[in-house]
């Protein structure tokens, strides 16, 4: 019995060790460089990928040639897509940091998308400083996935994303393991287009635009910083900063390199009131002030009209980098309110009921802002203290907004 015991505590432990191997990331497997055959890729083949983008003639923070040589392959990750596109990780060395100028307490990561056929797709780096800036040897599994993913993130804080010159492209900041804040740079043209005065070209004013998520995803406001001005023909050094690592727009993609198609999700709520309504809408609200006449006599109480709102949502996905919407979606109008409880300054304490019939909506999307419309009819029942009645005659109603690229 004894021997059986034994024999049946060996069998467990083996299967222990073998399915937590099996699940082991790829970061914790000795030679992970073996692991990319079964992916159709080598050391090699990632440095020779690299290698294709072309070194910049001007001065760049970065070049592809740089980035390969502090790659800490073994280190390496590799992670999925829900697309099925295969995320491969591999942490830089403390060099990358003194390039693009941030402290040793950012967390660096050269990320590459390789397609279900094996091509290498795109590259960017990853910039992840933890929330109050505590310190962290490295991510926690599923963290870059998640990202690019619009998953919950495990991993609170700030990332950044650069090119391989070091080019700023875009920043997330998250809380609470969701997504908080969207960072961007963005161009107006001065003058409503007219010649600036101090060139006969056209100029740009850049801004820093920081986008703000509530917690439900939804847009809440945005602040724009002043960063600098360029012209058709300035040559001169930025004005108002830039600069670093931080500085210009994003740079064209090498020829080698497929569009970055990361994609941030964000919801608008609008909440248009009805413009119609009854006389029985008339409400006496909490603390409404009485007036009084010259003798002192208090005046009849009208009351204010209690109009009913409108919930309309629209969702986008759009790109962080490009600021081209992907996909758009308007759901279908719902009330704030379908049963209203209240005192009328004539028959007192009743209800109001509000439905909506033959309810339609729809989004379009012209690339860079999206077109919604919604529209209903709008019925109306009020019930009096005696216990009668009244239905409204179906009321039309339609709202229409344009919702630029946050």
């Amino acid at each position: 019995m004894k021997t059986k015991l034994k024999t049946l505590l060996s069998v467990f432990l083996l299967f222990l060790i073998f399915s937590c191997k099996k699940d082991q990331p790829i970061n914790d497997i000795q030679n992970a460089t073996e692991d990319l055959a079964k992916f159709g890729l080598t050391k090699e083949k990632i440095d020779g990928w690299l290698l294709t983008h072309k070194i910049p003639t001007a001065k760049t923070l970065l070049n592809a040639s740089i980035v390969h040589e502090q790659l800490k392959y073994d280190e390496l990750n590799i992670e999925l897509r829900t697309n099925g596109d295969r995320i491969i990780i591999i942490p830089l060395e403390d060099v990358i940091n003194e390039k693009l100028k941030v402290n040793k307490s950012h967390i660096l990561n050269l990320i590459i998308v390789q397609s279900p056929k094996k091509k290498l797709k795109w590259s960017m780096i990853m910039d992840f400083l933890p929330e109050g800036g505590k310190l962290q040897n490295n991510l926690k599994e599923k963290t870059t996935q998640n990202l690019l993913n619009n998953q919950k993130v495990k991993d609170n804080g700030e990332y950044k994303f650069f090119d391989l010159k070091g080019n700023f492209l875009y920043q997330l900041k998250y809380k609470d393991n969701k997504l908080s804040s969207y960072g961007s740079r963005r161009r107006k043209q001065k003058n409503d287009g007219k010649l600036s005065s101090r060139s006969e070209n056209r100029c740009w004013s850049w801004y820093y635009v920081t986008t703000y998520f509530n917690e439900f995803g939804g847009v809440d406001h945005q602040d724009w910083t002043y960063l600098y001005t360029e012209c058709e023909e300035d040559t001169d050094d930025h004005d108002g900063g830039g600069g670093g690592g931080n500085g210009g727009g994003p740079s064209d993609p090498d020829p080698e390199e497929e569009e970055i198609d990361v994609q941030i999700p964000a919801s608008f709520n609008y909440t248009p009131q009805a413009g119609n309504y009854d006389p029985d809408d008339y409400e006496i609200p909490e603390g409404f002030p009485v007036e009084y006449d010259d003798y002192g006599g208090p005046l009849p109480v009208v009351g204010v009209p209690k109009r009913v709102q409108f919930n309309c949502y629209v969702n986008i996905t759009f790109s962080p980098i490009t600021h081209i919407i992907y996909s758009c979606y308007a759901a279908p109008v719902t009330l704030q309110e379908s049963q209203s409880h209240y005192q009328h300054p004539t028959y007192g304490w009743m209800t109001r009921k509000a439905d909506l019939q033959f309810k339609s909506e729809f989004a379009t999307n012209y690339v860079t802002e999206v077109y919604a419309e919604w529209s209903a009819s709008l019925m109306y029942t009020w019930i009096y203290p005696n216990g009668t009645n009244r239905t409204s005659m179906p009321i039309p109603w339609s709202y229409s907004c344009i919702i630029p690229c946050p």
